[in-house]
C-alpha cells in the first residue's frame, strides 16, 4: 500500500493469464503486480526466497521505515525503438 488520493495500490491477481493480454484495463485503476514478490524483495532489500519464507510462516505485512517515492505514469503515446511515436487507446478517455 502506499498513501495517495486516488485509492490506488499495487496487488497481486489470481489472474494471472491476464498478464497475456494486450488490453488489460480490468483493475479500476489498480496496478496489478506480475511479480510481487519480487515487487517485496526490492522494496525489502532482501531476497525473493526470503519473501516466500515469510509468507509461508503466514507473515503478510512488514513495515517499511524509509520514504520510498513512488510515480505511477499513464501514457497513450510511446516512442518506439527508431524513435517514432506510437499511439494507443485511452481506455479511461
Amino acid at each position: 500500500l502506499f498513501p495517495n488520493k486516488h485509492a490506488i495500490y499495487m496487488h497481486d491477481t489470481p489472474q494471472k493469464s491476464f498478464f497475456a493480454r494486450d488490453m488489460r484495463a480490468l483493475s479500476h485503476g489498480c496496478i496489478r503486480l506480475q511479480d510481487p514478490r519480487g515487487m517485496a524483495a526490492a522494496v525489502l532489500g532482501t531476497s525473493v526466497d526470503d519473501i516466500a519464507e515469510k509468507l509461508k510462516h503466514g507473515h503478510s505485512t512488514e513495515n517499511v521505515t524509509r520514504v520510498i517515492p513512488v510515480y505511477v505514469a499513464y501514457f497513450t503515446a510511446w516512442p518506439d525503438m527508431s524513435g517514432k511515436v506510437e499511439y494507443f487507446d485511452d481506455v479511461y478517455d
